[in-house]
């Protein structure tokens, strides 16, 4: 595709929405930008009215920097809003949605979104997060390490890793290469988060999974045994709290 696509965008922040968190029955005002000298002559909003598609043409406003501004309006009247463009030269229609520019109609699985009536935390804005994927982060109890062929998934036997060492290819490992890292340990580095500013913590996937990563869930009732069981949850969570941390 030509250059200038690239400089197609629109996001969810209030630099493109005049309102990201609108009230049920709400006009709002949303925004697309390209660069002023593409071939564009016409830009669509479209998204679902009571069921139905529903195009909103878009008018450009002003320049800035190289690039053309389009607006148009439309009413938040359903509680989730999806919606994509129409970028539309003389030679071709193209559609953007939060994952890329194409030459043919997507799916809805990528449009962009608005909720309305959505109350977003007051804490999240004043908070820094620490992501952790558990099994590489820090083990604080080694007898709940996985063992090396202590089961089989996909045919595949788990491997035990020892820190430092270089996490295996997924050829070699198939995601069931572990190093034993668990609850009990990112507890321990409750210190740690505090001395860099950390005041919040964002855990990857933790409940009963057969892989290092946890995203082929078995059971979401029930922590994994190998980070520490439910309990390790309940310590990890009151110690959080305790040292004022989400």
């Amino acid at each position: 595709m030509q250059e200038w696509l690239d400089s197609i965008y629109s996001d969810g922040s209030i630099h493109y929405i005049s309102n990201p968190n609108p009230k049920l029955g709400e006009t709002v005002t949303i925004k697309l930008r390209v660069f002023s000298d593409a071939p564009v002559d016409l830009i669509i909003l479209r998204r679902k009215l009571n069921g139905e598609e529903h195009r909103v043409y878009m008018k450009q406003t002003y320049r800035k920097a190289g690039f053309t501004y389009y607006e148009c309006e439309t009413n938040v009247n359903e509680h989730k809003i999806n919606y994509h463009f129409f970028i539309i030269t003389k030679d071709q229609v193209y559609y953007y949605n939060q994952l890329e520019v194409t030459d043919y109609i997507p799916s809805e699985a990528y449009d962009f979104q608005l909720l309305a009536d959505y109350e977003n935390p007051s804490w999240v804005k004043s908070s820094v997060f620490y992501q952790i994927f558990p099994d590489r982060f820090c083990s604080g109890n080694e007898e709940n390490d996985v063992q090396d062929g202590e089961y089989y998934f996909d045919g595949h036997p788990t491997i035990k890793m020892k820190w430092g060492e270089k996490p295996l290819e997924y050829v070699d490992g198939h995601c069931l290469d572990f190093y034993g890292g668990d609850l009990e340990g990112v507890k321990e580095k409750i210190p740690y988060f505090k001395e860099i500013g950390v005041n919040a913590i964002y855990i990857n996937p933790i409940f009963y999974a057969a892989t290092n990563h946890k995203y082929d869930c078995l059971d979401y009732f029930t922590v994994d045994p190998h980070f520490g069981g439910d309990k390790a949850l309940q310590e990890l969570v009151k110690a959080l709290h305790e040292n004022d941390m989400k």
